[in-house]
């Protein structure tokens, strides 16, 4: 599999770090690997581990000083190591299931992921129902309290107080200079 697309798809650049971007896409259309449909997906976590890794470093949202009524006035945004997948399969329990060699049943069922990266280590998180919505409108324009109410309104089943507590504990967010209000 790897020389078949090493032939179709050479490497672009001479940094390593960024080849195999087109690997995820490449495997949907790999015919001894149609049996695997989650395999892209798995291809695009790994991928976005690796991003975040390479990612540009960028000062956690830190709200310890800011009084707490305060706090959903911030305008944050999404730091440049975090990402969000979306996977019509379970790909972060096959991930951690064959990252850490546990032997535990895999319902099939769709997850979203969350990747981060605290100090130099990318994770992935499992995302509740919702937290797409509200990465997609953490883009350092709209405060927290609007993006909150803007994906409620895309998913009203939205967990909002666990999902911004997975955000604020694990780095994913960032504040641009000045947008304290």
């Amino acid at each position: 599999m790897a020389t078949v697309f090493l032939r179709a798809h050479p490497p672009e650049s001479p940094i390593l770090a960024q080849y195999g971007k087109r690997f995820p896409g490449f495997l949907q259309s790999f015919g001894p690997v149609r049996h695997l449909p989650y395999l892209p997906d798995m291809a695009r976590l790994e991928l976005g581990l690796r991003q975040s890794y390479h990612a540009a470093d960028a000062a956690p949202l830190d709200i310890s000083g800011i009084a707490p009524e305060r706090v959903m006035d911030l305008r944050p945004r999404m730091a440049h190591a975090s990402l969000v997948l979306r996977s019509r399969f379970p790909i972060l329990s096959i991930w951690r299931i064959n990252r850490f060699d546990l032997h535990e049943r895999i319902t099939m069922t769709p997850q979203d992921v969350l990747i981060t990266r605290i100090n130099y280590d990318p994770a992935p998180h499992l995302l509740a129902v919702g937290g797409i919505d509200l990465a997609r409108h953490l883009k350092g324009r709209m405060s927290l309290s609007d993006a909150a109410m803007a994906a409620l309104a895309i998913e009203p089943q939205a967990d909002l107080a666990a999902l911004l507590q997975l955000f604020l504990t694990t780095s994913a967010l960032t504040l641009d200079e000045g947008l304290i209000p």
